[in-house]
């Protein structure tokens, strides 16, 4: 009994807080909750199954060549789906660190370049990458008739080419000597992009978006007072306010998402990239761009005002505590580590001009922390969750 009390009395105390602080300040620090609210992606018939065929490409380490690569491999399931290594180990160890993959069912651009402008382009890259999985996109798409033929054709409504039906009844170590024929080649790259469009699927259903900072705003927005709890207080309100007004986080880590999507050189990462440049030339030349579709994809113009040297993309601040280390090159262990660095950042000549010293206190920081502490959320699995629900269908 005594507990209970307790218990009712601490949290008429937080809500008394939360109210007071609420009118105190929301006034010089105004927001709209809806801008941080995020939305559960939705699939029809076919997407779910391009998705669940998505789910089994995403694990198969037949699509590597040494047999030990997936994506799953640098995209793990308890990182967020990213990795917790600097730089991550495919055929050999690459460049960059493995961002996590949630929450980009309506992103813009994609990898840290943004050398790709659709889920489906970005699903293709790493295939064909020499560090990563290493394999040519005949050896895809021979996979794809000997081990996924039936999936394959029902989730994309279409046959296998008969112009590869010869090639593929053999090894796949034999493609490599056969000359293609234009239509052959064609015919290549069309189930290459249904595998890539696969992936798209199966990754669009990877969220995290029950975090104690969303908890709180959809109670905001029902309310419109504030109600406090015992992982969204007081400090982490306060992180909050710092994040909108004293340090302008939010210039680049803006809305639901926490990301601008856009591209930016803070200086802060101790190795550099050509960044936006070389991946806008990348972009621009890739056959698996989606500018001539927009049906298919999210219709944003290129502009070469993205592009200067060293930027990268803005990474997403959810999910923060199971994605370390961070920036684009795994250089920061810690979230404490990047608010020091962002704290005092070093004078540099390409540096965004927005970077400038912000002279928080240690109990400012602590605040700051423990707020983006409160974006961290359970992942789930959409095409998963399904992928269960049909297989108990099926056994009942």
């Amino acid at each position: 009994m005594v507990k209970v009390i307790v218990s009712i009395a601490l949290s008429a105390i937080l809500i008394y807080t939360g109210r007071h602080l609420w009118m105190e300040r929301n006034a010089e620090f105004p927001f709209e909750s809806k801008d941080y609210i995020l939305k559960e992606p939705t699939f029809e018939p076919l997407q779910l199954q391009q998705g669940l065929l998505g789910f089994e490409l995403f694990r198969d380490q037949r699509l590597s060549k040494n047999g030990q690569v997936a994506c799953i491999s640098c995209h793990k399931e308890e990182f967020s789906f990213g990795d917790n290594q600097p730089q991550s180990m495919g055929l050999a160890r690459t460049a960059l660190n493995s961002p996590p993959l949630i929450n980009l069912y309506n992103q813009r651009w994609f990898f840290w370049d943004g050398r790709a402008d659709s889920l489906a382009a970005q699903a293709l890259q790493p295939i064909e990458h020499p560090e990563e999985h290493g394999i040519d996109r005949r050896q895809v798409v021979h996979t794809l008739y000997q081990y996924y033929r039936r999936p394959y054709e029902h989730a994309f409504q279409t046959s296998f080419p008969q112009s590869l039906i010869p090639l593929l009844s053999g090894d796949a170590e034999k493609l490599d000597s056969f000359k293609l024929s234009d239509i052959q080649k064609q015919d290549v790259d069309e189930v290459f992009s249904n595998f890539g469009r696969a992936l798209e699927q199966y990754q669009r259903g990877i969220v995290a978006m029950n975090s104690p900072f969303d908890k709180f705003m959809r109670s905001y927005q029902q309310t419109q007072e504030p109600m406090f709890t015992a992982t969204f207080g007081p400090q982490e309100w306060r992180g909050f306010q710092l994040f909108l007004s004293k340090t302008k986080c939010n210039q680049c880590h803006s809305g639901a998402l926490f990301t601008d999507q856009d591209f930016h050189f803070t200086s802060l990462a101790l190795s550099k990239i050509p960044g936006r440049d070389e991946g806008l030339k990348q972009l621009l030349n890739n056959p698996f761009k989606c500018l001539d579709k927009p049906s298919n994809c999210l219709d944003e113009p290129l502009t070469q005002e993205q592009a200067g040297p060293f930027r990268v993309k803005t990474p997403t601040l959810r999910n923060l505590t199971s994605t370390a280390p961070y920036f684009h090159d795994g250089s920061a262990k810690t979230i404490r580590e990047i608010l020091y660095l962002y704290n005092r950042p070093e004078p540099e000549t390409h540096a965004d001009e927005r970077m400038v010293n912000l002279y928080l206190t240690v109990g400012e920081i602590e605040d700051l922390e423990a707020f983006l502490f409160s974006l961290s959320s359970p992942v789930r699995d959409i095409i998963a969750e399904k992928r269960k629900e049909l297989a108990m269908r099926a056994s009942n």
